[in-house]
């Protein structure tokens, strides 16, 4: 560390080209159309994140062979007459005619509406549009609201509007609200660090800072989508960016916490930096590590979605703790003493609170426990109502796309936009013969939950054919998914006639098979995860009993996340499930920065032990000095997740990552643990002795680098 520190804050200069060569060379290498363009490694469809052997899987597979689709983002239009009146068969032909002038629009490839896509109350007539560009590409946003303006245009006057619905409308509308979640992210941490650090400077150097880290380690991962082969997912694109301003943005606040320190000492910035950095290095590592280590956890799912997730989000932890320690100590030993300006004092976040905490806890622990479980508990009861939800295409409120579909839904079951796709195949040579098929579509007329059944279509070989159902229930919502496992696969397979194969596909049969999957991965998930954490807490304290305080507040912390999130998006917002992600998602975020912030509390705890402090002095000396600490980067990292409250797709896990954090950085870390380690006394550390340490613990300098006072004289 002590050479890297000298390197860093002696050539300054080269280390910031070096960022941005590096981010020049990225961007182009990801521009669109570029070698590495994200937009091709973006999936939407499941199945190609699912293991072969699953059903739907093998459904696709038949499907790409006998109906190949052509390249390009596809929408559904709505039409309708503008009185809401039913639609004629005057107003169908010039549906047919106006559809076929939308089709001629700079990028949409093809465009078609006739009177096969009429709703049975004759409400609403649906098409289809194909564009030249993916469901990904940067630059659909500009075709979309091109064909948008001009339909409006080519509608108007004959009666009839026409909306957009479906993968490409929906992607295109997520894109634009995505895109103000990111600047709101930055605004939040923007105004949190000019409150924390009172320096206008110190907030758009770091916000400056992250957003240059998140662009490499976003365009790197790109890179190696496009060199490995392997598909990304909105969840991996849309949570890095918030996971390296986040966490980057905490490592920031440690190490310019330190760094001033050093400068109202009398250091002068390089010496001063040298000293943060030799202090804070060790610290930040292994923050990183464990936040690394419990996403890697991710690893071991059966889902390629979720192996990509969980190393993509470590990787960008790991580039905030390279930029930490190379990228912004260069920068501000280059800003000096202007860095915190127009700021004279520093006053830790939560100092009064973190007093008031500290006399409870020391002064009543086994009342700080009980309580801390009390709020806990209360917080985690709602949790056994969780009901998962796999509607993954969120509609914005009020969008167009969301206002397109609601018409729609007036004619035509939920289903609609997403029919499921019954695959029959010809086993062995020959066609498909019309005996083989009407046993199949009778059956599947007959089925619970679905609600309409498509003509079948053949293949040009006639050995494949496709059979669409639109289900009653909303193609992602557990009645739906429970339709599929209980109803249709089970009369597919009693109707498949001798001589073929039936498979049931579609996105509906892809996520009644990811539901399998996700409940398969989270009985090893959850333990190895648990393990591996608990495996560096051992290593880090030196001790078996204090881990498992630290452990039990993960469970605790988690169990509470998750009953939060329900009370928000089930109860309050009356939504049918949460995103089926989210246990995952959130238990291994909880499970690390619980850890985190533990780390930061017990390495104080255990340092005054060293000193000879008996256990309640050292919970109230580590309270005092570390709490404050703890607390502002709980609410810094909490207000980053907090932001995707507003998006479409990650809002719920936004929510209760950010629900996490704060009960970690509050009340885990900061009462239970503690208050738990003070009733623990000493026999809590066994094996090791903390009162006779031996020489080069590796704690040692650990723990001064989140020491912070509670009040600093001016400079």
């Amino acid at each position: 560390m002590r050479r890297l520190a000298n390197a860093v804050t002696n050539h300054p200069l080269r280390v910031l080209i070096a960022w941005v060569i590096a981010l020049a060379v990225i961007t182009v290498l990801t521009r669109p159309g570029g070698p590495a363009d994200p937009a091709d490694a973006m999936k939407a469809d499941q199945t190609n994140f699912l293991p072969t052997h699953y059903e739907s899987v093998r459904a696709a597979r038949l499907l790409s062979k006998g109906f190949p689709a052509p390249d390009g983002a596809k929408a559904t239009i709505v039409i309708r007459r503008t009185d809401a009146k039913p639609l004629t068969a005057v107003d169908a032909s010039r549906a047919e005619r106006l559809a076929e002038k939308v089709g001629a629009v700079d990028g949409a490839r093809l465009a078609k509406a006739d009177r096969n896509g009429m709703s049975p109350n004759h409400k609403v007539l649906l098409g289809s549009v194909v564009f030249d560009r993916t469901q990904f590409d940067r630059l659909l946003v500009n075709d979309v609201d091109r064909l948008r303006d001009r339909s409006k245009a080519i509608f108007a006057g004959s009666g009839l509007s026409a909306g957009y619905a479906g993968e490409a409308a929906t992607q295109v509308d997520a894109s634009k609200r995505e895109g103000l979640t990111s600047m709101l992210t930055m605004l939040v941490i923007l105004v949190l660090l000019i409150v924390l650090f009172r320096s206008l400077v110190v907030g758009f150097f770091d916000v400056l800072l992250i957003a240059l880290v998140g662009a490499v380690a976003t365009g790197l991962i790109a890179i190696a989508a496009a060199v490995l082969g392997f598909s990304l997912t909105t969840d991996a694109t849309g949570l890095l960016p918030i996971v390296v301003l986040g966490v980057g943005t905490d490592y920031v606040v440690f190490l310019l916490h330190r760094y001033r320190e050093h400068l109202r000492e009398g250091d002068e910035p390089r010496v001063a930096m040298r000293r943060a950095m030799r202090r804070i290095g060790p610290a930040i590592g292994f923050s990183a590590l464990t936040v690394v280590v419990s996403l890697s956890a991710l690893l071991l799912s059966s889902l390629k979605s979720m192996q990509v997730l969980g190393p993509a989000l470590g990787f960008g932890v790991l580039m905030t703790l390279i930029a930490a320690l190379t990228l912004v100590p260069a920068v501000a030993v280059m800003f000096g003493r202007r860095l915190f300006w127009p700021g004279h004092t520093l006053t830790s976040y939560g100092t009064a609170r973190a007093s008031r905490t500290a006399r409870f806890v020391v002064g009543k622990p086994v009342g700080a426990v009980v309580a801390s479980l009390a709020v806990l508990a209360a917080i985690a009861i709602p949790a056994l109502g969780f009901k998962p939800d796999y509607n993954v295409e969120s509609q914005v409120p009020g969008s167009p796309s969301a206002k397109a579909f609601d018409q729609l839904r007036k004619g035509f079951p939920e289903g609609a936009l997403d029919p499921t796709q019954v695959m029959i195949v010809k086993d062995g040579a020959g066609r498909l013969t019309a005996k083989q098929v009407a046993p199949v579509v009778r059956a599947l007329r007959h089925a619970d939950g679905v609600g309409d059944v498509q003509e079948p279509v053949l293949s040009r070989d006639g050995r494949i054919a496709q059979v669409g159902a639109l289900l009653d229930s909303s193609p992602f919502s557990k009645a739906a998914l429970d339709t599929i496992d209980n109803d249709i696969r089970p009369a597919m397979a009693k109707a498949t006639p001798s001589g073929a194969t039936v498979e049931v596909g579609g996105n509906t049969s892809a996520y009644a098979d990811v539901r399998d999957a996700i409940n398969k991965d989270m009985k090893v998930i959850f333990p190895v995860a648990a393990l591996l954490v608990g495996l560096i807490l051992v290593i880090l304290l030196r001790s078996l009993a204090v881990p498992l305080f630290v452990m039990g507040g993960v469970v605790a912390g988690f169990l509470a996340t998750l009953g939060a999130a329900v009370v928000a998006f089930q109860g309050i917002g009356g939504k049918p499930g949460l995103t089926f992600s989210l246990p995952l998602v959130a238990y291994l975020f909880v499970a690390s920065m619980t850890s985190d912030y533990a780390i930061l509390i017990l390495s104080r705890v255990r340092e005054e032990l060293r000193g000879g402090r008996t256990p309640r002095q050292a919970v109230a000396t580590a309270l005092k000095t570390a709490g404050p600490s703890v607390a502002a980067a709980g609410v810094v990292l909490a207000a980053s997740f907090g932001v995707l409250i507003i998006s479409p797709a990650l809002a719920q896990v936004g929510f209760a990552v950010a629900a996490g954090i704060l009960v970690s950085s509050l009340l885990t870390a900061r009462v239970l643990i503690p208050a738990l380690t003070i009733l623990g006394g000493h026999g809590a550390w066994w094996p090791s002795r903390p009162g006779s340490p031996p020489a080069g613990d590796r704690l040692e300098e650990l723990a001064p680098a989140y020491v912070e006072r509670e009040e600093v004289p001016a400079a």
